[in-house]
């Protein structure tokens, strides 16, 4: 139930940041939008399933790079290589992470690589998404190259994005449209179109191409999701039912693809949360930690410790989904934010006809004033310093660590002050744990270690649909 939640929570938000984009550059307003891509995504996923899914997952990351090293080739064409690093370090948006050990300060080396490793855990190793991925892949030699081939591929899209900010920065250096007096676009998020029409708009097709990578993000994103949670309900919820009546395959099948669908409308639905959030990649970012970091904890008590017991587990995954909901609703609703870097419109002057000739023909008009959308626009600056409350000012980047460690504290003490009062200890397969604690655990018994098999061709395709499998899913 926690991924199903944390699923479409993130999808909604997903769902939200490209119909947002897309209302900047286009006549098509956002909800539009947000039908459309829904639509779409539970279109080929009903039909086509896990092997749809893949496929069109690789298309779609050959539009997002393609998208952004047109961006980042074309600043650097325009502005120069070193005047975009010059402009953005004398600027500070380029800031290399301090050794502070506060937990309060938004980035530090710390946070950076703790947080890295943890997302990493809880979206390659706790996460039915990417293990439905990888159980498509024929033997577990294939599954490991899959995830170091994505290593690369990560990180240099994670650079390439980065620096595309800094080249949109230098091109709108002391003219920020979100200050400047006619004010083209309203929200933060919508800076990107913005950039792609306003600067490659004189290339028939390019920024067309570009907003393609921008909707192939989202596309990719809400297309597994989907997947891996009419597989997840499938397998565990409704299939048991199912069974117990004497349901053919063909109408378990049937009622997987009925589970695609309803969740594509349950989450076009829960779409309207993402016009309550500031800033969408980081409020995508404290979804994912927000519920990863307990989940992964379970996965942890149960391959590195023989002690933890069921109702232990439980005990630490719901106080640490209390500790992380608590401080991320509890920062949101404290109107705490960060320190929001100095913007400047005093170049725009000599701008101002080309945002205007811009606004009026190709930025169509944005929302009406009677809008209630809340979006990521520039907030008043404050000279008054509110009380905020100690825990909401740790920064987002600490919250999947502090799911992590009260779940993996709490689960482990529980356990043992359970065992202890009933008189039983859980009995542990090595099967189940970690290599080296399994190697360790079975000399102690003279045991030895299974090899781990992938399911067959046959077998996987059905686990990732969650149409049908023998055993429990991932």
């Amino acid at each position: 139930m926690v991924f199903l939640v944390q699923t479409m929570l993130y999808m909604a938000v997903v769902l939200y940041a490209p119909a947002l984009a897309l209302s900047a550059v286009t006549n098509v307003s956002i909800w539009t939008s947000v039908i459309s891509v829904g639509a779409v995504c539970m279109f080929y996923c009903t039909l086509g399933g896990m092997k749809a899914v893949l496929w069109t997952d690789l298309f779609q990351a050959m539009l997002m790079f393609i998208g952004i090293f047109a961006i980042v080739i074309k600043g650097f064409s325009d502005i120069g290589f070193s005047e975009v690093f010059r402009i953005g370090y004398e600027e500070d948006r380029i800031a290399v992470p301090t050794l502070s050990p506060s937990l309060t300060e938004r980035y530090t080396v710390w946070n950076l690589l703790i947080q890295g490793c943890i997302y990493s855990l809880m979206t390659f190793g706790a996460n039915q998404i990417q293990i439905q991925r990888l159980l498509t892949l024929k033997n577990i030699s294939r599954s490991r190259m899959a995830l170091y081939l994505s290593i690369p591929l990560n990180v240099l899209f994670y650079i390439l994005a980065c620096v595309a900010g800094l080249v949109i920065y230098a091109h709108f250096y002391k003219c920020d449209p979100l200050t400047a007096s006619n004010k083209p676009i309203s929200a933060a998020d919508q800076l990107l179109p913005f950039y792609i029409i306003k600067v490659l708009g004189g290339y028939p097709g390019l920024p067309g191409l570009c907003i393609c990578g921008v909707f192939a993000a989202a596309l990719s994103t809400v297309s597994s999701g989907l997947n891996s949670l009419s597989a997840v309900t499938m397998q565990d919820l409704v299939r048991p039912f199912l069974e117990s009546r004497g349901y053919s395959e063909k109408t378990m099948a049937f009622t997987a693809k009925a589970l695609t669908l309803f969740y594509g409308v349950l989450c076009i639905l829960m779409t309207v949360l993402g016009t309550v959030f500031g800033n969408l990649i980081q409020a995508a970012q404290i979804i994912w930690a927000m519920c990863g970091g307990p989940v992964l904890a379970i996965f942890l008590l149960g391959m590195l410790t023989t002690r933890t017991n069921e109702k232990g587990a439980l005990i630490g995954l719901v106080l640490g989904l209390c500790t992380t909901s608590w401080i991320s609703f509890g920062t949101f609703a404290s109107g705490a934010r960060p320190k929001i870097l100095p913007l400047s419109s005093e170049n725009c002057q000599a701008n101002s006809t080309l945002f205007s000739r811009i606004s009026s023909s190709t930025l169509m008009p944005m929302l009406p004033e009677t809008s209630t959308l809340i979006t990521t626009s520039v907030p008043k600056i404050n000279t008054e310093t509110p009380y905020i409350f100690p825990l909401y000012r740790i920064s987002y980047m600490w919250y999947a660590t502090l799911g992590l460690l009260v779940g993996v504290t709490v689960g482990y003490i529980s356990s043992i002050i359970i065992s202890r009062i009933a008189g039983e200890y859980p009995d542990v397969s090595e099967d189940f744990l970690s290599p080296v604690l399994s190697q360790h655990y079975g000399k102690k018994k003279g045991l030895k270690r299974k090899e781990l098999e992938m399911p067959s061709q046959e077998e996987a395709e059905p686990l990732a649909n969650g149409t049908s499998i023998q055993n429990s899913t991932v």
